[in-house]
Protein backbone atom coordinates (compact mmCIF):
# COMPACT_ATOMS: atom_id res chain seq x y z
CA UNK A 1 0.00 0.00 0.00
CA UNK A 2 2.82 2.34 1.29
CA UNK A 3 4.56 1.61 -2.31
CA UNK A 4 1.61 2.87 -3.93
CA UNK A 5 1.03 5.72 -2.53
CA UNK A 6 4.52 7.03 -3.25
CA UNK A 7 4.12 6.12 -6.94
CA UNK A 8 1.20 8.69 -6.62
CA UNK A 9 2.92 11.28 -4.97
CA UNK A 10 6.31 10.79 -7.35
CA UNK A 11 3.89 10.45 -10.52
CA UNK A 12 2.16 13.83 -9.83
CA UNK A 13 5.72 15.70 -8.97
CA UNK A 14 6.64 14.26 -12.37
CA UNK A 15 4.05 15.34 -14.69
CA UNK A 16 4.14 18.12 -16.63
CA UNK A 17 3.50 19.30 -20.01
CA UNK A 18 6.54 17.98 -21.50
CA UNK A 19 6.17 14.37 -19.25
CA UNK A 20 2.35 14.02 -19.53
CA UNK A 21 3.01 12.16 -22.63
CA UNK A 22 5.64 9.54 -21.23
CA UNK A 23 4.86 6.46 -19.60
CA UNK A 24 4.37 8.10 -16.16
CA UNK A 25 0.20 7.40 -16.42
CA UNK A 26 0.35 3.85 -17.65
CA UNK A 27 2.53 3.07 -15.24
CA UNK A 28 0.35 4.18 -12.56
CA UNK A 29 -3.29 3.60 -13.69
CA UNK A 30 -5.22 0.67 -15.06
CA UNK A 31 -6.12 -0.10 -18.97
CA UNK A 32 -9.63 0.42 -17.50
CA UNK A 33 -9.14 2.64 -14.85
CA UNK A 34 -12.26 5.23 -14.00
CA UNK A 35 -11.31 8.95 -12.79
CA UNK A 36 -13.86 10.90 -11.97
CA UNK A 37 -13.44 14.80 -10.54
CA UNK A 38 -16.24 17.54 -9.48
CA UNK A 39 -16.23 18.21 -13.72
CA UNK A 40 -15.63 14.68 -15.08
CA UNK A 41 -16.07 11.21 -15.94
CA UNK A 42 -13.21 9.75 -17.51
CA UNK A 43 -13.50 5.74 -18.57
CA UNK A 44 -9.83 3.82 -19.87
CA UNK A 45 -5.98 5.14 -19.99
CA UNK A 46 -6.07 6.35 -23.29
CA UNK A 47 -8.92 8.48 -22.35
CA UNK A 48 -7.25 9.56 -19.22
CA UNK A 49 -4.16 10.10 -20.96
CA UNK A 50 -5.65 12.47 -23.33
CA UNK A 51 -7.44 14.61 -20.62
CA UNK A 52 -4.43 15.07 -19.01
CA UNK A 53 -2.59 16.07 -21.69
CA UNK A 54 -5.18 18.92 -22.33
CA UNK A 55 -4.98 20.06 -18.64
CA UNK A 56 -1.35 20.00 -18.28
CA UNK A 57 -1.09 22.16 -22.33
CA UNK A 58 -3.47 24.97 -21.21
CA UNK A 59 -1.74 25.80 -17.76
CA UNK A 60 1.78 27.14 -16.76
CA UNK A 61 2.40 25.55 -13.85
CA UNK A 62 0.71 22.63 -11.60
CA UNK A 63 1.65 21.30 -8.56
CA UNK A 64 0.31 18.98 -5.61
CA UNK A 65 1.61 18.99 -2.45
CA UNK A 66 0.20 16.05 -0.33
CA UNK A 67 -0.29 16.77 3.19
CA UNK A 68 -1.78 13.61 4.60
CA UNK A 69 -2.34 9.87 3.37
CA UNK A 70 -4.08 6.93 4.82
CA UNK A 71 -4.67 3.90 2.71
CA UNK A 72 -4.79 0.08 2.95
CA UNK A 73 -3.99 -2.70 0.36
CA UNK A 74 -7.13 -1.97 -1.51
CA UNK A 75 -7.67 1.81 -1.34
CA UNK A 76 -6.33 5.26 -0.06
CA UNK A 77 -7.45 8.37 0.61
CA UNK A 78 -4.94 11.05 -0.12
CA UNK A 79 -5.25 14.93 0.80
CA UNK A 80 -3.68 17.50 -1.10
CA UNK A 81 -3.13 21.48 -2.33
CA UNK A 82 -3.07 21.80 -6.12
CA UNK A 83 -1.39 25.29 -6.78
CA UNK A 84 -1.99 25.93 -10.38
CA UNK A 85 -1.53 28.82 -13.19
CA UNK A 86 -3.82 29.23 -15.90
CA UNK A 87 -2.95 32.13 -18.12
CA UNK A 88 -6.80 32.93 -18.28
CA UNK A 89 -7.95 32.67 -14.73
CA UNK A 90 -7.21 34.64 -11.69
CA UNK A 91 -4.84 37.07 -13.93
CA UNK A 92 -2.70 34.69 -14.37
CA UNK A 93 -2.02 34.12 -10.67
CA UNK A 94 -1.68 30.63 -8.94
CA UNK A 95 -4.74 29.43 -7.42
CA UNK A 96 -4.33 27.07 -4.66
CA UNK A 97 -7.23 24.34 -4.18
CA UNK A 98 -7.50 21.58 -1.62
CA UNK A 99 -8.72 18.45 -2.16
CA UNK A 100 -8.60 14.29 -1.23
CA UNK A 101 -8.29 11.81 -3.62
CA UNK A 102 -9.93 8.42 -2.92
CA UNK A 103 -7.84 5.47 -5.26
CA UNK A 104 -8.45 1.85 -5.28
CA UNK A 105 -5.97 -0.86 -7.14
CA UNK A 106 -5.63 -3.68 -7.95
CA UNK A 107 -2.20 -5.09 -9.06
CA UNK A 108 -0.09 -2.47 -8.78
CA UNK A 109 -2.61 -0.45 -10.59
CA UNK A 110 -4.89 2.23 -10.16
CA UNK A 111 -8.64 1.14 -11.07
CA UNK A 112 -10.61 4.25 -9.63
CA UNK A 113 -9.74 7.24 -8.45
CA UNK A 114 -11.82 10.14 -7.41
CA UNK A 115 -11.27 13.49 -7.05
CA UNK A 116 -13.20 15.60 -4.71
CA UNK A 117 -12.57 19.33 -4.24
CA UNK A 118 -14.76 22.72 -4.72
CA UNK A 119 -14.87 23.44 -8.45
CA UNK A 120 -16.23 27.15 -7.43
CA UNK A 121 -12.84 27.80 -6.05
CA UNK A 122 -10.88 26.21 -8.79
CA UNK A 123 -12.85 27.60 -12.02
CA UNK A 124 -15.96 29.29 -11.36
CA UNK A 125 -14.58 32.07 -9.07
CA UNK A 126 -11.99 32.92 -11.52
CA UNK A 127 -14.63 34.00 -14.55
CA UNK A 128 -15.22 37.13 -13.95
CA UNK A 129 -19.16 37.20 -14.71
CA UNK A 130 -19.28 34.01 -12.66
CA UNK A 131 -17.43 35.18 -9.92
CA UNK A 132 -19.96 37.90 -9.47
CA UNK A 133 -23.17 35.88 -9.24
CA UNK A 134 -21.58 33.21 -7.40
CA UNK A 135 -21.01 35.72 -4.27
CA UNK A 136 -24.43 37.58 -5.07
CA UNK A 137 -25.76 34.11 -4.30
CA UNK A 138 -23.08 33.50 -1.51
CA UNK A 139 -24.31 36.77 0.28
CA UNK A 140 -27.60 36.31 -0.35
CA UNK A 141 -27.10 32.83 1.52
CA UNK A 142 -25.68 34.90 4.51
Amino acid sequence: MTNIIERIQETYAALNKDTVESDLLANLYADNVVFIDPLHRIETLPNLQVYFKNMYQNVSHINFNFTHTLGDDQSAFLAWDMTFVHPKLNGGNAIVVPGTSRVQFANGKITHHQDYFDSTAMLFGHIPLLKQIINLIKNRLN
